[in-house]
């Protein structure tokens, strides 16, 4: 089971690093990239990580609360709502490693 979560975990690393090179592409400003994208996934990692620690229940509240916050700044906030948005996204799924992790050794 560990071969798979860390084949699982380094999946996870390419995708988001595709995530921030076609945000790179996408827009003009790279500094905006790292202000916005880079900045929302670790805030999101940030929290789930202890939410993750505390029970499994609270780490799918907070991170269906990060999904609602990250659908409402996207939509509302132009181009950059989607870099936050997009960041936000990318946290979460280079938390999803962690998650597994726990739930197969509980």
């Amino acid at each position: 089971m560990d071969i798979q979560i860390l084949a699982f975990t380094v999946l996870s690393i390419i995708l988001y690093a595709a995530l921030v090179a076609l945000s790179f592409k996408r827009t003009s400003e790279k500094s905006a990239v790292y202000k916005y994208l880079l900045t929302a996934s670790g805030l999101s990692v940030v929290l789930l990580l202890p939410a993750i620690y505390i029970s499994l229940f609270w780490s799918a509240f907070v991170c269906t609360l990060l999904i609602v916050i990250a659908s409402y700044v996207g939509s509302q906030y132009g181009n950059k709502g989607a870099l936050i948005k997009s960041g936000i996204l990318g946290g979460i799924w280079l938390i999803i490693p962690w998650y597994l992790y726990l739930v197969s050794n509980t």
